[in-house]
């Protein structure tokens, strides 16, 4: 996510961790406003949210070039978004699951 969006990618790599303010997977945040994975996967409730997090989540599950009949390729919509509201977590089949992904999309 972090890549593919052109957010802040502390030192190229994705800040790890398990924390009680940051959104589970993959959020935008911090006092450098980079990106961030919560490995803290038991509760992705609300209040898993200090209000200064934006999760990075999927908005697609492929972004493949279309083409139609006679004109050049039309590229599909983005594959990752940052939400506008500070929410605990993705919503359902949305989320960024791993580390690798949440580079690659932020």
């Amino acid at each position: 996510a972090g890549e593919s969006l052109s957010l802040f990618i502390r030192n190229g790599q994705v800040t790890t961790g398990s924390w009680w303010m940051v959104p589970c997977g993959c959020a935008l945040g911090g006092a450098d406003r980079s990106v961030h994975f919560d490995t803290n996967f038991n509760y992705c409730g609300p209040e898993q949210n200090d209000g200064s997090w934006r999760s990075i989540c999927k908005t697609t599950d492929t972004a493949t070039p279309t083409t139609s009949p006679s004109s050049s390729p039309v590229l599909s919509p983005p594959m990752y978004e940052v939400l506008e509201e500070a929410t605990g977590s993705c919503p359902g089949g949305k989320g960024i699951t791993t580390v690798e992904e949440c580079k690659v999309a932020g």
